[in-house]
């Protein structure tokens, strides 16, 4: 199809347009539109009609994409919030050379489904709420330490929390990933770990805040003392027994 528009054929853009709608946007509903753009950075066909013909030469999703599969950060959304861009070099049919690229975007609100729990509600599960502690949350950080999906504690977080915490300092600096106890973005001290994704220099993290997750501790230590004062009391009890049965017997002596 796209070789078609560069030849110049009448209605060859009106065609790939209707074919990447109906047969191709629609096998994945997470993906919110799908270009297919020309060397030249230009955007020949698209399931947004206002997006052909706008140039995309100088972004980083067409410069990747062009080479290899990639995956990147577009902040080019109409709501103000990042996209993912996935896009992979498209080759001639006939001489396998590159023509283009395609690219597929992706809502960061699909990452706010996904991390919550929502999406596996929405493919059916009816587990996907149990076992959810009261202070676990998972999140994304970007490059800039700022937060990308949304927080269980902050209203209106994404793109406007700063994460200025260990795990994400070392995935920045790094790419070492961390497990351990440490302050999180509300100073609160969290048992979390963290996975670096190094080529979009995000940062994953799960947390639970450290008392929630050291509670049963507590339970063990309350548990643990009421053992020992009933294995005291059973000492007692046995040792009084012994102690009387011996005394009957030297009364009877």
């Amino acid at each position: 199809g796209l070789e078609d528009i560069l030849k110049g054929r009448k209605g060859a853009s009106a065609r790939l347009n209707k074919y990447i709608l109906k047969n191709k946007k629609s096998i994945d509903r997470t993906i919110s539109r799908i270009s297919v753009l020309s060397l030249d950075g230009v955007v020949r066909a698209s399931t947004d009609p206002s997006a052909v013909g706008k140039k995309f030469i100088a972004a980083e999703f067409f410069k990747k994409g062009m080479a290899a599969p990639a995956v990147v950060e577009s902040a080019g959304a109409a709501n103000g919030l990042p996209e993912i861009v996935a896009s992979a070099p498209l080759l001639s049919v006939k001489t396998r050379k590159p023509i283009g690229i395609l690219a597929n975007y992706l809502s960061i609100t699909e990452l706010n489904h996904l991390l919550t729990g929502e999406f596996n509600r929405t493919l059916g599960a009816v587990s996907w709420m149990k076992g959810k502690r009261r202070t676990m949350e998972v999140y994304l950080v970007n490059r800039d330490a700022v937060m990308l999906t949304e927080s269980k504690f902050v209203k209106g977080a994404p793109l406007k929390q700063t994460v200025d915490t260990l795990p994400v300092r070392r995935c920045l600096e790094s790419s070492e990933e961390v497990s351990q106890i440490y302050p999180d973005y509300r100073g609160v001290m969290v048992a979390g770990a963290s996975m670096c994704l190094p080529k979009i220099k995000w940062t994953l993290l799960a947390e639970i805040d450290a008392e929630e997750a050291l509670s049963p501790l507590s339970d063990m230590r309350k548990d643990a003392a009421i053992a020992s004062a009933v294995s005291a009391l059973l000492i007692v009890i046995s040792f009084g027994i012994f102690f009387r049965g011996i005394n009957l017997r030297l009364k009877r002596l």
